[in-house]
């Protein structure tokens, strides 16, 4: 584990996944001086949950926060991710170091069609998103333009930057939500300067009933098999 203070922090309105838990109870065990795990629990939007995380780790003197999802299952390894988190504005020459790093975990795309497709996501020239398909054949820390908060580390000078928080929806002129709170939030870091990376070597796992890597990694292989790839999918 690096030498950095680290506080892992679970946004939750009250049901947390028993393989979460169970992760995150193998992870304390392993690093005894790692502070208690913060559970914040809100019947609100999910967005003021993370602010209301934000603020009270700002009130710490932790340098990194972890942010896990109630409904994902980080790594056995994640701690490691914060050897690749910058915690100065000043470079580190021949080291890759980003602002913000997150560990890649499936969404479920289509629910009727069951495709798990990865939240890892590059933005076009019209300025949408594009997710990265091939999560299980990357290798390492790969450079992107947003990713999902369901498990991400994150510098504290960036949550001290008023550009990049509070964490809010994306609406249009109609109130519509046309942005998650967690891509808008990497959209405002990134203008502010700050660098992300996806960590391939760390997948998370994000349950749905049932693993939503297994879903994936089941229709990769039909795709393969059938010569296709998984942007050839409807919708996708």
């Amino acid at each position: 584990m690096s030498p950095c203070k680290i506080q892992i922090s679970v946004p939750t309105r009250g049901d947390v996944n028993f393989n979460t838990l169970r992760r995150l109870s193998e992870i304390r065990e392993a690093n005894p001086s790692l502070p208690p795990v913060h559970f914040e629990a809100g019947r609100l939007s999910v967005a003021s949950v993370r602010n209301e995380i934000v603020r009270k780790f700002l009130k710490t003197d932790c340098e990194i926060l972890l942010m896990v999802d109630d409904d994902l299952t980080p790594h056995r390894d994640v701690l490691a991710m914060s050897q690749y988190v910058r915690l100065s504005a000043i470079e580190t020459p021949h080291e890759p170091r980003f602002d913000i790093v997150g560990a890649p975990y499936m969404l479920l795309r289509q629910p009727i069609a069951m495709i798990a497709t990865p939240c890892v996501f590059n933005r076009g020239p019209r300025g949408g998103f594009k997710f990265i398909p091939e999560v299980f054949s990357q290798t390492g820390l790969v450079p992107c333009d947003a990713l999902g908060t369901g498990c991400m580390m994150i510098a504290r000078r960036v949550l001290e930057d008023k550009r990049c928080v509070p964490f809010s929806l994306g609406v249009d002129a109609d109130g519509v939500m046309v942005m998650t709170e967690d891509l808008l939030f990497c959209v405002r870091a990134k203008e502010a300067g700050y660098t992300i990376a996806a960590d391939f070597a760390r997948v998370a796992d994000h349950w749905n009933c049932i693993s939503l890597n297994t879903v994936h990694k089941g229709y990769m292989d039909a795709f393969v098999k059938a010569g296709k790839t998984l942007t050839d999918v409807p919708g996708a």
